[in-house]
């Protein structure tokens, strides 16, 4: 990602921790780029219940199995770049 400060990365930080859909969230490898931006890398990992098929399936005739089939969970760490303004 970039930024238009040291500060502004750090508030980004401090908005993406506090998303309970993310764990584990990183900023690295920050450099002040020649223009006056700072770059920065950012992985984090999805709370894996936002891709749990149980917790989305929520009407009436929608009737879970006692052998836990239909049931998918997953989890995903994901690498993006952002913009913070």
């Amino acid at each position: 990602g970039q930024a238009q400060s040291y500060a502004s990365v750090a508030l980004e930080s401090d908005m993406l921790n506090a998303q309970k859909s993310l764990k584990n969230t990183l900023l690295t490898d920050m450099a002040l780029e020649p223009a006056g931006t700072v770059a920065f890398n950012l992985t984090t990992t999805l709370n894996s219940s936002l891709l749990a098929y149980s917790s989305t399936a929520t009407t009436d005739n929608v009737k879970p199995s006692s052998s836990g089939a239909g049931t998918s969970t997953a989890t995903s760490t994901t690498t993006t770049n952002t913009k913070a303004q």
